[in-house]
């Protein structure tokens, strides 16, 4: 399905080196989950107090199978924002379940082809504590899509017709947007 991305923009995204399958699951920032600092106990405390402070405690999740994927994501989350730098990590679904996390499909988005891969995850402390530590110990570090990826992949879905970004065109469907 990749042959019809650009050789160069598909390198770049394969430079984040995005362990497929997985979930994504988007941060505020790099930093705060690369180079946390201490005993594994300060690093999980640090992690979970950076990234897992919503009072609903209701997390999204984008499960990729195929790099493709990727670019709708992007499309979703920075479509309408404009171009700008996408920090993740990326979790596996075994983590998750060890976590004991419940995550359930909810349709959200304007990319037809991705809509349908988010997932929301219940992640209380108890639960992010677990998860982070799992992660932690599997040495799982945060991806960074800079600014130029991020406009070169909205360029291109915007080429396509992806619903999720400001194209006049329009016609996108899931056979179109690969």
């Amino acid at each position: 399905m990749t042959s019809n991305i650009p050789s160069e923009l598909l390198n770049k995204i394969k430079e984040l080196k995005i362990g497929l399958p997985c979930y994504i699951r988007k941060i505020n920032k790099l930093t705060k989950w690369n180079g946390l600092e201490g005993d594994i106990n300060q690093r999980v405390k640090q992690a979970v107090e950076k990234n897992f402070y919503e009072n609903k405690n209701i997390y999204s999740l984008w499960y990729l199978e195929e790099i493709e994927q990727f670019l709708g994501i992007i499309a979703i989350m920075r479509g309408l924002q404009g171009p700008d730098t996408f920090d993740f990590i990326c979790i596996k679904e075994n983590d998750l379940i060890q976590a004991g996390i419940i995550f359930k499909p909810v349709t959200e988005g304007q990319c037809i082809y991705v809509r349908d891969l988010h997932f929301n995850a219940t992640i209380d402390k108890t639960k992010a504590e677990k998860l982070c530590r799992i992660l932690i110990k599997r040495k799982v570090e945060a991806g960074r899509c800079k600014k130029e990826l991020t406009k070169q992949i909205l360029d291109y879905q915007k080429k396509l017709g992806c619903h999720a970004t400001e194209s006049i065109i329009q016609n996108c469907t899931k056979n179109t947007c690969t």
